[in-house]
């Protein structure tokens, strides 16, 4: 099945299933399965938002808020950056560097 013809109700269960699988390898101490368990949430977010769901843009800013948080804490500044980038031009804030931000990875959350 395509995405397009993928149920926005049950694409909205599976990243709530993909970010508590982030959170709980983020609890374990497995950050980069973490970052990947809510990348795939962000991408699934994506889709959601192409097909015209009203709160995607939101929650893919909260997620990519979170990713940057944990690449910050894997000391990535420059995947954090980035992250925090994207979420501050979908959100129209102004854009700041990893360097500025001391937020841990549960304050986003």
């Amino acid at each position: 099945a395509s995405s397009a013809a993928f149920p926005f109700a049950a694409s909205e269960q599976l990243v709530e299933v993909l970010m508590g699988l982030g959170h709980a390898h983020y609890a374990i101490g497995n950050m980069e399965l973490a970052l990947k368990a809510y990348q795939d949430a962000a991408n699934l977010l994506r889709q959601s938002q192409q097909i015209g769901h009203e709160n995607a843009t939101q929650h893919i800013v909260r997620v990519l808020q979170i990713m940057g948080n944990l690449s910050m804490e894997m000391a990535d500044t420059e995947a954090a950056d980035g992250f925090f980038a994207e979420a501050a031009k979908l959100s129209g804030q102004p854009v700041r560097s990893a360097a500025h931000r001391f937020p841990s990875h549960a304050a986003a959350a």
